[in-house]
């Protein structure tokens, strides 16, 4: 039974973060689409998949070989030494996504038009702009989404509910206000704002959770 209780308050949150979930991965196609209509959706969408492609093929990498190994070094927390080890096995991790995502970001840059071209049609070319804007944001959500997997190995995972629904409020809001003004570079630029917002807000969330478990192991 105390089995059982602890498993559903463990997977409640889960089902409870797929309401800002929905919200982070769809709201930036949804205001583009009231904003400007479907051709800029698809358009959008297009360079959206090419942005997405080096930082998802670096994460499948990481899901199956790194988070399990972090888990397993953080084992069930009882003792400072798993805190430690776990600690900076995944920031040592993070530190090497950001480094890459640093590289991805910058090539998207330099390079965005050519890389453009290659991929989408044509007529998609005069939005190559998008491209480094569009890595930056989904980087810097992936390193939030990574820096929270510390509160899970310390069973805190509805510590970063509240920077989740953070990051879907000014995504929302900036890629309203921007969007208006700037169309798709508006919602893109609302998006990695939200993203940064998000490390932030997941930083924040993380010194609380440490400051409350500081002292545990010394009991």
């Amino acid at each position: 039974m105390k089995a059982r209780d602890e498993f559903l308050r463990y997977a409640s949150s889960f089902t409870l973060f797929a309401i800002p979930a929905a919200i982070n991965v769809y709201s930036d196609r949804w205001i583009l689409q009231g904003l400007s209509g479907a051709q800029e959706v698809g358009v959008y969408v297009a360079v959206y998949q090419i942005a997405n492609a080096p930082v998802a093929l670096l994460l499948g990498v990481i899901n199956q070989l790194m988070i399990p190994i972090i888990y397993e070094r953080a084992g069930d927390m009882s003792s400072k030494e798993q805190e430690r080890a776990a600690h900076r096995l995944l920031y040592g991790l993070i530190g090497i996504f950001a480094v890459f995502s640093l590289v991805v970001t910058a090539a998207a840059y330099f390079f965005s038009l050519p890389v453009v071209r290659l991929f989408t049609a044509p007529a998609f070319a005069e939005y190559h702009y998008l491209l480094w804007i569009l890595v930056a944001a989904i980087s810097l959500s992936w390193i939030g989404n990574l820096m929270s997997i510390e509160a899970e190995y310390h069973k805190r995972p509805m510590a970063t509910f509240w920077p989740k629904c953070i990051y879907s409020a000014v995504l929302v809001s900036l890629g309203i206000i921007l969007g208006r003004t700037m169309g798709a570079a508006g919602v893109a630029a609302g998006l990695a704002a939200a993203s940064a917002v998000y490390v932030v807000s997941v930083a924040v969330a993380l010194k609380i959770i440490l400051k409350r478990n500081s002292g545990i192991f010394d009991k």
